[in-house]
Formats: structure tokens, sequence, C-alpha cells
């Protein structure tokens, strides 16, 4: 997947340890147009917001998972990006990571190469 698919979700797994659902987001674009790169950005995350705010998670899910999962299972958005982030990159995931937290969502980012 990739950020040009804003409009699917990459990456839908469960975290046996942890006990949450992820949603993975493939990041491949590297940083050379911050701007560009960043309104990808916005608009995958945002979908991935819909998704898990509409319930259509929950749809998905339903019948596909051996584990019984109940929709207060916590949910976690993860974004694996290809190349490290900018300032101004860091800065945008820092303010999605409140917003996701504001929503009861964990949200982490991480580079391949960490």
């Amino acid at each position: 997947m990739s950020l040009h698919e804003f409009d699917k979700v990459d990456y839908l797994s469960l975290d046996r340890v942890g006990g949450c659902l992820v949603l993975t987001i493939s990041d491949d674009f590297d940083w050379d147009d911050e701007k560009v790169h960043l309104h990808f950005l916005q608009r995958k995350i945002n979908r991935y917001f819909d998704f898990i705010e509409s319930g259509e998670i929950w749809t998905q899910l339903e019948g596909g998972v051996e584990l019984e999962l109940g929709r207060n299972t916590p949910i976690k958005i993860s974004v694996i990006l290809k190349c490290s982030p900018t300032f101004e990159g860091v800065r945008f995931f820092n303010y999605v990571k409140g917003v996701a937290n504001e929503s009861g969502i964990d949200f982490s980012y991480r580079t391949l190469a960490d």
C-alpha cells in the first residue's frame, strides 16, 4: 500500500501481547517535498480516524477474527516510515498523537531503520 491510496487502510492486525488492534500506515514517501508529504499523510490519517470513529473497523472485523473482540478493545494507529521525518514531520506526528489520545486511540510512528 501507499500514501497515494489514501482511501484504504493498509494493514489491520491484532497485537496479541498488547491486546490491541493495530492499524498500520505504510509511508513510502521521502521528505523532499515536505508539503506534499504532509498533505498525503493527513489525508491517510484522517481516513484511519474515520474508519475507527464510524464503526467501520468493527464491521470489517465481524467474522474475520478468531478471537472475540469487544468494541472496547484498545486501538492503535502506527505509521511506518521509509525515511526519517523532517522537523515539521515530527511536529505533525506529535500533533496527531495528541488528537488521537483525546479520542482514546494510541498513536506512534517509526522509521524502518529504527
